[in-house]
């Protein structure tokens, strides 16, 4: 199932890295109805793609597909090599990340602080939870204070559950 009661709704205007990645998060079991229903891949290629590639190529062939269709090839072939970058051979830091300012945090801000300033969690006792569960790591290292003091550098990574952003440069 998807939708927004299930929480893995998939919209049509979702930047190309986002819906590149929700298309790769769904089920082995509707690569086939989703490329049959949303594509115009011919159900013969289908068939043989499902028979011949590994579940992880064929669910690759239908988010590049689709993220084609809705944004162009190019976005396609950039979202794809992201997902790879970041989610497969797990490289945050040579990842596109969104660009964050630490400039913003008051004096004695806590990583709790910064993960919701940085639009990385709702809530500060939804950023605690996630500092509780080894969700959050700041430049690759494990947070597991919640009130620990931040102090970012320039280029630093903060990545909370499959979220991330990069500290840039202060102006």
């Amino acid at each position: 199932k998807i939708g927004k009661t299930e929480g893995n709704v998939i919209r049509l205007t979702d930047e190309p890295n986002d819906f590149f990645g929700k298309i790769m998060a769904l089920g082995d079991d509707a690569v086939v109805p989703c490329f049959t229903l949303l594509t115009d891949v011919p159900t013969e290629e289908i068939e043989r793609m499902s028979k011949e590639l590994r579940p992880i190529d064929f669910k690759k062939k239908l988010a590049f597909e689709l993220t084609k269709q809705l944004n162009t090839q190019e976005a396609a072939v950039m979202a794809q090599k992201e997902f790879e970058t970041r989610f497969q051979q797990r490289n945050v830091a040579q990842a596109s990340l969104p660009l964050v300012s630490s400039a913003a945090l008051p004096s004695g801000a806590t990583i709790v602080d910064a993960i919701v300033m940085f639009g990385l969690a709702p809530s500060k006792s939804e950023a605690k939870r996630l500092v509780e569960q080894n969700a959050v790591k700041h430049n690759g290292l494990l947070v597991t204070i919640p009130k620990e003091l931040t102090r970012f550098k320039p280029g630093e990574i903060l990545e909370v559950g499959r979220k991330a952003v990069k500290i840039e440069k202060q102006q």
